[in-house]
C-alpha cells in the first residue's frame, strides 16, 4: 500500500543524529568512493551521500582500461565498489 506520509522511512538510517564526521562525500561514483577510502585510511570518520553506488557507471555498459581491469561491465565494477565500501563499513545514505 502506498503512503503519502513523507516522514515514513523506507530504509534504515545509517547516519545517526548525534554522529560526527570529519568529511561527508557527496557522490558514490569512482571519485567519491576513492576519496572516502583514502580518508578512512588516514583515520578519518567519513560518510557518503549518494543516490546509488557507481555513479555514471550505471549508464556505461562496458569499461575498458580501468586501473586493474582491462575490460569490465559497468554494473560489475559498481558491484565491486559496493563490496569494497561495505568491507570498510563506510556509512552510506
Amino acid at each position: 500500500m502506498f503512503s503519502f506520509d513523507v516522514t515514513q522511512k523506507t530504509k534504515q538510517d545509517v547516519f545517526y543524529h548525534d554522529a560526527h564526521f570529519d568529511a561527508i562525500i557527496v557522490g558514490g561514483g569512482p571519485a567519491g568512493l576513492n576519496a572516502a577510502l583514502y580518508l578512512i585510511r588516514k583515520g578519518k570518520h567519513v560518510g557518503v551521500i549518494t543516490r546509488e553506488i557507481g555513479g555514471q557507471l550505471h549508464n556505461t555498459s562496458e569499461v575498458d582500461n580501468y586501473l586493474g581491469f582491462k575490460h569490465i561491465l559497468g554494473k560489475e565494477l559498481s558491484d565491486q565498489f559496493l563490496t569494497h565500501a561495505n568491507h570498510l563499513d563506510i556509512p552510506i545514505l
